[in-house]
């Protein structure tokens, strides 16, 4: 199944949110900012709360510092980061020594592909699921600093909402770390406190928290980076496999 059609037409209502998220950040001339929109496998599931979303803090380093919002939803524009033609894919073909960029020596993406791996084929894992991050803008190679970040919060929250309401996941996995997750999980909880209803414990110190905001599942959990991938992978495996 090649559900590209399908969501290009659903996800390009992001785009009047992206034109209030490059206003919010209009005034950032001195930074080299790089704008990113969510990106989905061509097999990521089209039917309602079925599929897995994973969201990072940031990219570090995208692909345009364009900020015409026109241009970056333009299919004919070769950097617009709406809709790629190799969106998820990229992953795989950068996995070897010649690319500028080596996924395989990301943790995040080691993370990420196990984790997919514990519910859809190897090999194509990342074509059956969905990545954004909670910051949609970020310098070239760094995370957004307090002013960036909370400039552009307003509009990273609905844009999130929006996400969610589009791709319709059961399952939205978030290696964040709680202090990049709370605004967005308080935003989506209708401003109220939420609380988890299941944890799991990895690696020595660290646990996966499970939280159900209406029909969805939260998985918040730590940034992969410098910490033990296995028991950190198995952890979301069996936290997503218990709320199938």
């Amino acid at each position: 199944m090649d559900n590209s059609l399908y969501f290009r037409e659903r996800a390009s209502a992001l785009k009047p949110l992206f034109a209030e998220l490059m206003q919010s950040v209009a005034g950032y001339t001195n930074y080299d900012l790089r704008p990113f929109c969510i990106q989905w496998g061509r097999s990521y599931p089209t039917d309602e709360n079925t599929g897995i979303m994973f969201y990072g803090r940031a990219t570090n380093g995208w692909i345009t510092t364009e900020t015409d919002v026109d241009k970056l939803f333009d299919p004919a524009f070769d950097d617009r980061i709406f809709a790629r033609d190799d969106q998820m894919q990229w992953v795989y073909d950068c996995t070897g020594t010649d690319n500028k960029y080596n996924s395989n020596r990301s943790a995040f993406w080691r993370i990420i592909r196990q984790v997919a791996r514990g519910f859809y084929p190897s090999g194509e894992e990342l074509l059956h699921v969905c990545w954004s991050n909670v910051c949609k803008i970020a310098p070239d190679g760094a995370n957004p600093d307090n002013y960036l970040y909370y400039d552009q919060l307003p509009a990273c929250q609905r844009i999130m909402q929006k996400e969610i309401e589009i791709f319709s996941p059961k399952h939205v996995v978030l290696l964040t770390g709680k202090g990049w997750a709370h605004d967005f999980l308080f935003f989506l909880n209708d401003s109220k406190e939420y609380q988890p209803i299941a944890s799991y414990t990895w690696g020595s110190r660290y646990c996966v928290k499970v939280y159900k905001i209406g029909e969805v599942f939260f998985y918040l959990t730590e940034h992969p980076q410098g910490k033990d991938e296995s028991t950190h992978a198995a952890a979301l495996i069996r936290a997503i496999s218990d709320n199938m």
